[in-house]
């Protein structure tokens, strides 16, 4: 069981960070947000389409992180907690400091706050420290729950991803971008793990309600209502929430062996570079260069080959984003670990 773990949720770890560099680039980089918003003027009626349908599928990613998380388990260790918070702020730190030499990123008071409160701009690495701070209590309820108490599990995610979705306020949900619906889905995770929830059909949910999530955006869209179009992508949204777990329980489903070491060995360094990645593509400055490619594509009417890279080029993103992460290792994560001891969380 512990091989398995290592290698098939690895990749999915590896899939999850890829639907968000992906989800990132669609949404931002295409424009698709601003579109539907009604800000954005570059796309065509058939281009934001194609994009709509794109986001459907990859918008889990951040979902599927939590559940991991929650099957496995996070162990609290305060060390780690300390390596993943100086992390955060070194490598932000260092990125703006350069953005702000190359005169990329603006000195006035909001880059200083930002340099101060780096969590600020990264809502999901805030959501995962206080699963860690708060996980051993998260555990205990875990173990608490029994198979007869599913009912009352179904009523509660329910109440979080309908009641919610159409009254955020009362719950304090924010869409799925709080620590609250972090805490649901690891809660999930951790039961899909005790109840050995396996089922290889689960692929067929995920696509099956991705078709179905894609058609009620294209719906509201197509009656002339883009922003409650772009409202449906929330993450505690019930398709959203359903694609996550039917693809979940399809990877706790796999049995295949891996046999190549050099395989494994790849597949686990690009799984424990996902922090990195994360803090590098999403929010910094940098999301500028990420955006050239894109916007150049769009400039030069190659919006199809913009699609047809897309996974590609989210691969490269993750690549250049790994290779970071090798020099940080070598250097920072070394004096951090001889100084405080402490491991970096993977």
């Amino acid at each position: 069981m512990n091989n398995k773990r290592n290698y098939y949720f690895d990749i999915l770890r590896i899939i999850a960070m890829l639907m968000i560099i992906i989800h990132h680039i669609t949404i931002n980089d295409f424009g698709l947000q601003s579109y539907l918003n009604g800000t954005g003027v570059i796309l065509s009626s058939k281009q934001a389409l194609i994009l709509m349908v794109i986001n459907s599928f990859v918008i889990i990613g951040v979902n599927l992180f939590f559940l991991v998380s929650g099957y496995f388990k996070i162990k609290f260790n305060l060390k780690k907690l300390i390596s993943l918070i100086l992390e955060v702020y070194i490598i932000f730190d260092i990125v703006t400091i350069i953005g702000i030499l190359l005169k990329f990123v603006p000195f006035n008071k909001d880059t200083i706050l930002n340099l101060l409160f780096p969590f600020d701009l990264y809502w999901f690495l805030a959501a995962y420290v206080g699963l860690m701070v708060i996980s051993p209590y998260l555990n205990k309820v875990i173990e608490y729950i029994k198979k007869e108490d599913k009912k009352i599990i179904i009523a509660i995610v329910l109440l979080f991803s309908l009641y919610a979705y159409r009254h955020d306020n009362g719950l304090v949900i924010n869409g799925g971008y709080s620590l609250i619906w972090a805490i649901i889905m690891y809660v999930l995770g951790g039961l899909i793990n005790k109840f050995e929830l396996k089922q290889k059909k689960g692929i067929i949910i995920y696509f099956f309600t991705g078709i179905l999530f894609s058609l009620f955006v294209i719906l509201f869209y197509k009656l002339g209502k883009p922003q409650k179009a772009w409202d449906l992508y929330k993450y505690n949204n019930i398709f959203i929430l359903l694609e996550s777990i039917g693809l979940f329980i399809w990877v706790n489903s796999w049995n295949f062996k891996l046999e190549n070491k050099k395989v494994i060995k790849i597949i686990t360094f690009l799984a424990t570079n996902t922090l990195m990645v994360y803090l590098l593509h999403s929010t910094c400055w940098l999301t500028i260069l990420r955006k050239l490619p894109i916007i150049k594509l769009l400039n030069i009417g190659q919006f199809k080959i913009g699609i047809l890279i897309l996974p590609l080029y989210a691969f490269v993103i993750y690549i250049i984003c790994s290779l970071v992460s090798i020099l940080y290792n070598i250097s920072i994560q070394k004096i951090i670990n001889k100084i405080f001891k402490c491991k970096k969380v993977e």
